[in-house]
C-alpha cells in the first residue's frame, strides 16, 4: 500500500492563478463599492447606471470573497505541501492530477508528528477563551435574565467542536498511528496521513469566527429581550396605560374633559398610597404635543394636592395652534427610592418627554449600566381627557 500525493506542480500553478484571478475580483469589488459611495454622495439620482452598478457589486462580493478565500486556502495548502514533498525525496514535477504514487521506499521522515500537538494546544486554548467568553456572559447576564441559559447552552454544544479537534490532533501525534501526508507507506503499513498544521489553523480560525460572533450575537440577543422587558425598548402606550394599577382620580376631570379654568391653576388630584414607596412624582403632559410637559412635581410625600396647588413646576394649559382638543394626561409613579438618574426637566424650554418613557428610562431606574437594574417605581397611575 502507498500513500499517494495530493498535489503536484502543476495543481499549484492552476490554484495561485484562480487566486490572483479571484483577488483581481476582490479589488474590483473595493473599487465599485467606493464609486457607488462616491454616485450617492454626489447626487446618485442623477446617474441612472447605479442600481445596476449595485446590483454587480454586490453579486461580486458574494463570488469574489468566498473564492478568493478557498483558492487562497488551496494554493497555500499545495506550495506547503510540495515543500515538505521535496524535502521527503519527492520533486513533485507531475504534470496531472492524481500526482504520481510515492515511492516505497522514500525516507519515513515523520518529521512533522509534532504539528498535531501543536494544532492540539490551539484547539485546547481556544477552547479555553471562548470558555472565558461564556463565563463572562454568565456573569454579566445571570442575575437579570433567565433566557440567557437557553443561549448558553447553545454556545457551548457548538464550541464541543474545539475540544473534539484537541482530541483529534492529540491522536494523531501518534508516530505508530499516523505518518506524515509526504510520507510514502511501504505494503503492510496502516498508518494514516494526519492533518498538516495549516489546515488545522485555517479550520480554526473559520471556527473562532463563527464562535465569536456566536458570543456576540449571544449578548445582543440577551440585551434585546431584557431591554424589551424592562425599559421603553419595542413598548407602546398602550402597555404602559394597561399597567397603570394606582387610583388616580381629579375634580377637574370630568367626562373625559379638563377644567376650562386650569390654564391658571394646577388641577386637584388624589391617589392611592403604595406600601413602600418613600415619595412620588406626578407628570403632567399634552400628549397631542409628543409629550410636552405642563405639570412637575417631585419628591410628594402625600397623596392628594388641592386646586391651584404651588406644589412643582405648573404650566397652564393651553389649546392648540388648531383649535382642535389636545390630550392631557396626568401620571403619577410611586417611587422607592431615588433613580440613578441625570435626567432635569425644563418646562420652559419646551423638553419633551413621554410619559411611559419617563417610566421606564428615568424613574424605574435603580442603577444605570449594561445592563441597567429596574424596579425602583412600585407603582404607577395614569389618568387623562381632552382640553
Amino acid at each position: 500500500m502507498s500513500n499517494p500525493a495530493k498535489y503536484d506542480e502543476s495543481a499549484k500553478r492552476k490554484y495561485r492563478r484562480l487566486f490572483f484571478f479571484s483577488l483581481g475580483l476582490f479589488v474590483l469589488f473595493l473599487l465599485l463599492e467606493f464609486l457607488a459611495v462616491f454616485i450617492e454622495v454626489n447626487g446618485g439620482a442623477r446617474f441612472k447606471i447605479q442600481p445596476y452598478m449595485v446590483m454587480f457589486t454586490v453579486v461580486l462580493e458574494f463570488v469574489a470573497v468566498p473564492m478568493m478565500l478557498v483558492t487562497g486556502f488551496i494554493y497555500a495548502r499545495a506550495s506547503i505541501y510540495l515543500k515538505r514533498l521535496k524535502e521527503s525525496g519527492d520533486s513533485g514535477e507531475s504534470n496531472e492530477l492524481p500526482a504520481p504514487v510515492v515511492s516505497v521506499n522514500r525516507p519515513k521522515t515523520n518529521r512533522h508528528a509534532s504539528d498535531s500537538k501543536i494544532a492540539a494546544i490551539l484547539y485546547g486554548c481556544a477552547f479555553l477563551l471562548m470558555l472565558f467568553g461564556d463565563l463572562a456572559f454568565w456573569y454579566k447576564w445571570h442575575a437579570y435574565e433567565s433566557d440567557y441559559i437557553v443561549l448558553l447552552v447553545l454556545l457551548l454544544l457548538y464550541q464541543s467542536v474545539f475540544v473534539i479537534g484537541f482530541f483529534i490532533f492529540l491522536r494523531q501525534s501518534n508516530r505508530q498511528k499516523y505518518i506524515d501526508d509526504v510520507d510514502g507507506r511501504v505494503p503492510g503499513d496502516n498508518r494514516k496521513p494526519r492533518i498538516n498544521l495549516f489546515t488545522a489553523v485555517f479550520v480554526l480560525v473559520i471556527l473562532c469566527l463563527i464562535g465569536g460572533f456566536g458570543l456576540i450575537m449571544a449578548n445582543s440577543m440577551t440585551r434585546y429581550i431584557y431591554r424589551s422587558r424592562n425599559s421603553s425598548y419595542d413598548k407602546f402606550p398602550d402597555q404602559y396605560i394597561a399597567g397603570a394599577t394606582m387610583e388616580v382620580s381629579s375634580s377637574d376631570l370630568v367626562n373625559g374633559e379638563w377644567s376650562f379654568d386650569l390654564e391658571e391653576r394646577a388641577p386637584q388630584i388624589e391617589f392611592s398610597e403604595v406600601e413602600g414607596a418613600q415619595y412620588y412624582v406626578i407628570y403632567m403632559v399634552d400628549e397631542s404635543l409628543y409629550g410636552t410637559e405642563h405639570w412637575y412635581v417631585d419628591d410628594l410625600h402625600t397623596t392628594s394636592l388641592e386646586a391651584g396647588s404651588d406644589a412643582g413646576t405648573y404650566i397652564g394649559l393651553e389649546y392648540g395652534e388648531d383649535r382642535e382638543p389636545h390630550v392631557y394626561s396626568i401620571s403619577v409613579y410611586a417611587l422607592a427610592g431615588k433613580p440613578d438618574s441625570d435626567w432635569e426637566i425644563d418646562m420652559y424650554n419646551d423638553s419633551q418627554y413621554r410619559p411611559m418613557d419617563l417610566y421606564y428610562d428615568v424613574l424605574n431606574v435603580t442603577r444605570r449600566g449594561d445592563p441597567a437594574e429596574y424596579g425602583n417605581v412600585l407603582a404607577y397611575g395614569y389618568i387623562s381627557g381632552t382640553f
